[in-house]
């Protein structure tokens, strides 16, 4: 019959004819979805140790810590003495604040000139915070000279020598002098001659370009006395450049902003000069300006800062910790400064052009402040006259 004539006549024809029809029914090449894993790259765990938020700072920024007292582990980086700090150790009966007691007391014998006392004292302590830092050991010049150049430049080569004497080289140091315009020409003079200079008093950019221009190492402005000032005079406009500033306060915080303007300026004119930031009262404060050259923090606050735990450095034994980068992020930065593109100020040829660029803040600020460091001297002064017996007079 014609079904019986249809089917495979033999063994050989049955198999042909199943592997076609099996061939049929098979998805195509191009119809067929082939799923394929992603391939990742390995990433091990972290290798490194948990990181707190001190650590992460210094990641960063170079960090000091404002007290010669302070723990080791806080106490890295650079140092600085004062005729304040001299005070405080003189006035105080604290345990920890005796061996400045008695380098205060080793200067008594060394000279008769009770301002010469007090130049040796610098010398002394600052030998001692030598020993406790890594870095370089600030010195504050006389700033009841502060308007005079040349005795600044004097005053500042004296205590170069005065150093040597107690074995701390001049690569060790740094003068610190007012943002005054003789203290720019001091300054000018000190760097050319190879000796390091520490602006401080720096209330404006105008201070701080001067500064930068005339070769100083170090730019210190105050966050928290810019901040205070505009607080107490809440109608001066906080940044010219920002959004309108209505009655009901601005969200700019002057003293942040006098830092950032400061660090893009000198990132972008005067690279050579480093920006540094005093006055840092929070923690807030110091995140803020992470990334700054270097950052002076307040025990309280650095100690607050070593105890905050973060996630860098996390290591679960599975997954790769988060890196540095990742858990803080810099504030300042050259590329933002560079984005940023401040005008360049100057040149500054006379005083004149000098204080034009200081402003109302700064202009005000440099002469409080100024008027508190003269004060410190004077006491500092009194004194060593008293204990030497030499008349005030």
């Amino acid at each position: 019959s014609a079904a019986t004539s249809e089917q495979p006549s033999s063994p050989k024809m049955q198999l042909q004819a199943r592997t076609t029809f099996l061939n049929r029914c098979r998805p195509s090449a191009r119809s067929r979805t082939v799923v394929v894993p992603k391939a990742t790259a390995y990433v091990a765990p972290s290798q490194s140790t948990a990181a707190n938020e001190l650590q992460l700072l210094r990641s960063v920024s170079s960090v000091q810590v404002d007290s010669i007292a302070a723990e080791n582990v806080l106490s890295t980086g650079g140092g600085a003495v004062s005729f304040g700090l001299l005070m405080r150790a003189v006035r105080s009966e604290a345990l920890g604040l005796r061996p400045i007691e008695n380098a205060i007391a080793a200067a008594r014998a060394y000279s008769t000139d009770p301002e010469r006392q007090v130049e040796k004292a610098m010398a002394n302590v600052g030998a001692l915070v030598a020993g406790q830092v890594t870095g370089r050991i600030s010195t504050e010049v006389d700033p009841r000279y502060a308007n005079d150049a040349a005795k600044m430049v004097a005053k500042a080569k004296s205590l170069v020598a005065l150093y040597k004497e107690v074995g701390v080289p001049a690569s060790r140091l740094l003068m610190r002098i007012p943002a005054t315009w003789a203290g720019v020409q001091a300054c000018k003079e000190l760097e050319k001659a190879g000796i390091a200079c520490h602006i401080y008093m720096v209330y404006s950019v105008g201070q701080a370009a001067a500064a930068a221009e005339a070769g100083a190492s170090i730019v210190n402005a105050n966050c928290a006395r810019t901040r205070d000032f505009y607080d107490k005079n809440p109608g001066l406009i906080r940044d010219p450049k920002g959004p309108r500033q209505d009655a009901g306060g601005s969200p700019v915080d002057p003293g942040v902003l006098l830092v950032t303007n400061i660090y893009n300026y000198c990132k972008v004119h005067h690279p050579k000069s480093l920006v540094m930031a005093t006055g840092i009262r929070t923690r807030e404060d110091a995140l803020a300006l992470a990334g700054c050259d270097v950052l002076v923090l307040p025990p309280k606050v650095a100690a607050q800062m070593a105890a905050t735990a973060t996630t860098a450095g996390y290591n679960d034994g599975l997954h790769a910790a988060a890196s540095a980068e990742e858990v803080l992020d810099a504030q300042l930065t050259p590329r933002g400064a560079a984005d940023a593109a401040p005008t360049k100020m100057g040149p500054f040829k006379d005083e004149a052009s000098f204080q034009d660029a200081l402003g109302v803040a700064g202009t005000q600020l440099l002469t409080a402040a100024l008027k508190d460091a003269v004060r410190d001297v004077e006491a500092l002064a009194s004194m060593s006259k008293a204990t030497t017996g030499v008349s005030s007079t």
